[in-house]
């Protein structure tokens, strides 16, 4: 049997499938529903589109939060924890093989960066 292998959802993924959240539009103020996870969500009667507000759960008790794209952190209104979101950086550093210079002395090369990653 051949064919394409679709992986089974996460957790997460099925645990809001099927739920759905709210928010006024931005143009007209009409209440709108819309899917979860969606970015985006234009108004039928006006046509704006209102940016969705991002999703999270809190990671202490797990409550799903809302929060603005842009946002650094969020703090869980049942338990105020406070999870970061925004990049965490780190210091690399590569040390490369040593070199002979013109002279013949051994030459070291290093070389530093920093690198970000999201919480």
């Amino acid at each position: 049997m051949s064919g394409t292998l679709i992986p089974y959802p996460t957790q997460q993924q099925q645990q809001h499938q099927h739920q759905q959240c709210q928010l006024y539009c931005g143009g007209c103020g009409t209440l709108l529903v819309y899917p979860y996870g969606s970015n985006h969500v234009r108004c039928a009667l006006c046509s704006f589109v209102t940016n969705a507000p991002a999703h999270l759960n809190c990671g202490s008790c797990g409550l799903l939060l809302m929060y603005p794209a842009g946002a650094h952190a969020v703090k869980c209104s049942s338990c105020q924890f406070i999870t970061c979101l925004a990049p965490q950086t780190q210091t690399v550093i590569v040390e490369n093989p040593m070199t002979l210079d013109d002279s013949g002395q051994l030459v070291s090369s290093v070389a530093v960066g920093i690198t970000t990653k999201h919480a």
